[in-house]
């Protein structure tokens, strides 16, 4: 449950298609798979850099705490929330907000919490 200062979205956990024979993957959001749905609790944003394509941009860095067992096996089949998977939810002025999952910190010792970091994903022109 979220705290003064938190807030809660419902998100998607996407996995990206295959890659083409041009090493780029289908940009059509609607083309890709839902690997598993869960709600998430999120602090607040941050101002991030990160180097792309040997540019310094502006993303927007967010930290998503997922229940354990919400992103480390919900669906049973032994597989867990891997980084190559993408984040998707509507944060209230914008609807599909797609986000690349940069880091994945799972509470090992209580198995409670599963913090997913998370930077704004940039779609194709």
């Amino acid at each position: 449950m979220a705290t003064a200062g938190e807030r809660t979205c419902f998100c998607d956990i996407l996995l990206p298609p295959p890659r083409t024979s041009l090493g780029e993957h289908d940009t059509d959001i609607a083309n890709w798979s839902v690997w598993s749905s869960a709600w998430a609790k999120k602090v607040g944003l941050r101002g991030g850099e990160i180097a792309l394509a040997r540019e310094v941009q502006e993303n927007e860095t967010e930290d998503f705490y997922f229940a354990y067992e919400d992103v480390m096996d919900p669906l049973g089949d032994g597989t867990a929330i891997e980084a190559f998977m993408v984040i998707r939810f509507d944060n209230g002025s914008e609807t599909g907000v797609l986000y690349d999952i940069d880091g994945i910190f799972p509470d090992e010792t209580r198995r409670h919490e599963v913090k997913v970091r998370a930077i704004k994903k940039r779609l194709p022109v």
